[in-house]
């Protein structure tokens, strides 16, 4: 009875504070956050040099960054929030077992870090396969533009643009079929990995408490007891991992931010317009300007 209050107690009481803590300071805080990322985004955008727009490697990285930012920030976030309320129901599931039995403890830590190590493995096929489909899905997000857009719909009513891109649309879907295909073996080994530790340290555990029972060490009461606590601690200890998993798998995407940010512009950085005010009449005057494209 008592075993029972304080796993209730220990369950319901982080998960109550998170999400007050959530709703009430959380939400902003992230919601700055993002309007901070979201306007360096832009800052940088200005400042970039013109020649890398026309650079597919460029408007990849470019084009994710914008489109991801929203929903890697709110994952984050979510992940933050979780971390919190495990880690405090970790810590007093684990000083309610210590008190029975610390081995169910050792067998779960023990089991979930191998569950983790693998959890990283998948993460860097992830992001392998993440970056090898993007220039399909660039391919596709063009094509769908195209067609949605309403300036482009005599240009495909006139000529035969609209059968180039649909052979287009098809081999770019062919492209993302073969990036799925190279990658789901690895994935699904790491995700079977991952469930079938998860199943032996349930198993493992049960085999022990009844082993304990038969030879008299353990009260049927304290079994019950520990069999739930020790379902809640897995279940605590793997969502305190997948964060950690998850904070891994971030760092990768990261990269983009990063690659973004440090990108060299010496064009734009070499030009200074002073504090120049445009809502007045001005002029600009050029002198010995040229272009060609390289090479020609």
């Amino acid at each position: 009875f008592i075993t029972v209050i304080w796993l209730s107690i220990i369950i319901f009481l982080p998960q109550v504070v998170s999400s007050v803590l959530d709703i009430c300071v959380t939400t902003i805080s992230f919601e700055k956050v993002e309007r901070k990322i979201t306007r360096d985004i832009y800052d940088k955008a200005k400042k970039t040099d013109y020649k890398y727009f026309d650079t597919p490697e460029f408007y990849d990285n470019y084009t994710w960054t914008i489109n991801e930012r929203i929903s890697k920030a709110n994952e984050a976030r979510s992940m933050i929030i979780s971390f919190f309320a495990s880690a405090t129901t970790i810590v007093s599931i684990i000083g309610l077992i210590v008190t029975q039995d610390f081995i169910i403890v050792l067998i779960t830590v023990a089991a979930l870090s191998i569950s983790l190590f693998i959890g990283f493995k998948n993460n860097k096929v992830l992001y392998k396969k993440h970056e090898d489909g993007a220039k399909a899905y660039r391919s596709l997000s063009y094509i769908n533009r195209v067609f949605y857009n309403k300036e482009w719909a005599a240009d495909i009513k006139t000529t035969n643009v609209g059968d180039k891109l649909m052979r287009q649309y098809n081999n770019s879907y062919d492209d993302v079929f073969g990036t799925i295909k190279k990658y789901r073996g690895r994935i699904a080994g790491y995700n079977c990995l991952s469930f079938a530790l998860s199943f032996f340290v349930q198993v493992a555990i049960t085999m022990y408490l009844c082993y304990r029972v038969m030879n008299g060490e353990l009260p049927i009461g304290s079994f019950v007891g520990l069999i739930a606590a020790s379902g809640v601690l897995k279940d605590r200890l793997a969502q305190l991992f997948n964060f950690v998993q998850n904070f891994n798998r971030l760092s990768y995407y990261a990269e983009h931010l990063r690659e973004f940010e440090e990108l060299p512009s010496p064009i734009e950085n070499s030009l200074d317009v002073g504090d120049s005010d445009c809502s007045v009449p001005f002029e600009v005057e050029l002198k010995n300007v040229s272009f060609a494209y390289p090479g020609s």
